[in-house]
Order: structure tokens, then sequence, then C-alpha cells
């Protein structure tokens, strides 16, 4: 059984390979120079892992925090990028990508089943 933070690679890609694009993963690309500005580490770690093609497994609230990080990296293209909608569109690749991943490469751990997922605590 794999710790939560330890990560394996996928067997249907190569690690730090981006099939989707034809190359190796960069950690400069601009979704993460965006998610990192965040200042939030664990979601920019677990979608670091997710690019690279690593697998791990996570909870459902921190799924829920995963996403909503991914959410803010497209609120904050659109309020600053003067060329929103070329940055939208590689941007939407990139989301289709680390949820493709998500599904496939994180396994879901059991949490508490009384916690409420709506707290603002998640």
């Amino acid at each position: 059984m794999q710790s939560q933070q330890g990560a394996v690679s996928s067997a249907n890609e190569p690690e730090g390979t981006d099939l989707l694009f034809g190359n190796t993963f960069e950690d400069d690309n601009e979704f993460l120079v965006l998610l990192k500005g965040q200042g939030n580490q664990a979601a920019y770690e677990q979608t670091r892992k997710l690019f690279k093609n690593k697998r791990f497994a996570l909870t459902d609230r921190q799924i829920i925090k995963l996403t909503q990080s991914w959410g803010q990296v497209i609120n904050d293209l659109i309020k600053d990028s003067s060329k929103a909608e070329a940055d939208l569109i590689l941007i939407h690749s990139l989301l289709e990508t680390l949820y493709d991943r998500l599904e496939s490469n994180v396994r879901r751990v059991s949490e508490d089943i009384l916690v409420d997922l709506e707290s603002p605590n998640i």
C-alpha cells in the first residue's frame, strides 16, 4: 500500500512525459506558476505530481481543496492577463490533463463520513 505522500509513476505513461503535448513536464508551466503564487504549497505539490503523472492518495476533502485551487488559477488568469483567450486555451488543455490524471492516478482514501463537506474549513 502506498503512503499519502508517496508517489509512483503510472504504468501507462512515462514519468515526466506529457503525452498530450509530446514533451517533458516543465515545472514552470503557466498553470503551476499561477498556482504557486496562491501560496498553497500542498495544492502546488499535488498538482505537480499529477503533471508528472505520479500516483498518490487523497481524501475527498483534499480533492475538493485541490480542485478549488485550480479554479482560483482560472480566476487569477482572467483578471491579470491581457492575452486571456490564448492563455485560457492552454490552461483548458492543462486542466483536462489534470482531471484525467486526478481520476486515474489518485486513490481516494476514506475519512470520517460525518464531516460536513460544505464546512468553510475544508
